[in-house]
């Protein structure tokens, strides 16, 4: 008991946390995240590897209604402590610690998934297993939690911006009525919401769109991801809106990226084209993060994931698929608009 005490006041003393192989290639990690009372105590958790078809017979609601977190990783400087199964350390971003903070529980534990710490990002061949699932995992979690981040500037002024949007669309409020009713500074409180780098990030697409349940959160606020939807229908449906200068490109990229994911296009190139605006890190992932959005496109244009090679071999082998079946006039128009 007393080294444990000592390991959590000295995470430097503790090993790096070593992954053991995934048993099979339907097997995923859940984490539970360990309650704690104070904000700034260390960040506890317990590494679970579980079937993931195996989760629908539990009768331990704990682990069947797990969640799935949906957020941007932020700067990649692995600088904060993660102490997993009390004997080890993973290091991970102050984003990803500052989150966990937030969403940890005072009295009772909670369990997630998350790609930083369920995924072996060291393993290219794990990646190459677990990317095909993606779509299933935050399809089965009991939640999706969306992490907008913890910074709360007019956080609770967007919210209500959104859910004035969304209740005008339900209501058939004229635009022109709405505003007047509206903060003069709209713009700028919409664009605080919008601007946030969650919206930019391409895995986001396949996370949200396979949910069954979304919720969005920033710091302590939180707001059904079903308001969002409604409110971006609104602002689309009125090209005064789409014509407001004092909105910023990030927010029309983020009203596009919203209507994307609860759009119902499926075919691989047309992904492509719609969302180019979407960043990642990685090129392979401008179409692995598409993976769970593509359902209905047919076998023969669905790309092989490989994360071994580089980005320029999967692209020319995506690339020729799309010729072989015919689809060269869309891969002259993709050349013409981006190069």
């Amino acid at each position: 008991m007393l080294k444990f005490i000592f390991a959590a006041r000295d995470t430097g003393a503790l090993p790096p946390y070593q992954y053991s192989k995934l048993a099979t290639s339907e097997s995923i990690r859940i984490i539970a995240l360990h309650q704690a009372e104070a904000f700034n105590d260390p960040l506890h958790c317990t590494i679970i590897t579980k079937d993931r078809p195996g989760l629908y017979k539990l009768t331990d609601n704990c682990l069947n209604y797990y969640e799935a977190i949906s957020y941007a990783w932020g700067i990649p400087e692995f600088t904060k402590a993660l102490i997993c199964n009390g004997n080890s350390v993973s290091k991970i971003t102050p984003n990803v610690d500052n989150m966990l903070r937030r969403l940890r529980k005072k009295h009772r534990v909670r369990y997630l998934w998350i790609d930083a710490i369920s995924l072996n990002q060291a393993d290219k061949e794990e990646k190459a297993q677990q990317v095909p699932l993606m779509s299933k995992i935050y399809n089965q979690a009991a939640r999706v939690l969306i992490w907008l981040g913890d910074e709360k500037h007019c956080i609770k002024e967007s919210f209500a911006l959104i859910r004035s949007f969304a209740l005008a669309q339900y209501d058939n409020v004229r635009i022109e009525e709405l505003i007047t009713s509206l903060p003069e500074d709209w713009h700028l409180i919409l664009n605080s919401l919008l601007d946030r780098p969650w919206f930019r990030r391409r895995w986001i697409l396949q996370e949200v769109a396979q949910s069954r349940n979304t919720t969005i959160q920033c710091h302590t606020e939180e707001i059904g991801w079903v308001w969002l939807v409604d409110a971006v229908s609104y602002l689309k449906s009125h090209t005064s809106i789409q014509n407001q200068p004092k909105l910023s490109s990030h927010s029309f990229h983020a009203l596009d990226t919203v209507q994307n994911i609860q759009g119902k296009n499926t075919d691989w190139l047309d992904l492509l084209w719609n969302l180019d605006h979407a960043e990642c890190s990685d090129p392979n992932d401008r179409l692995f993060a598409l993976y769970g959005l593509a359902k209905s496109t047919p076998e023969n244009l669905t790309p092989a994931i490989d994360c071994k090679i580089g980005w320029n071999i999967n692209f020319t082998n995506f690339a020729t698929k799309c010729a072989v079946n015919g689809r060269w006039f869309n891969l002259v128009q993709h050349v013409a608009a981006f190069g």
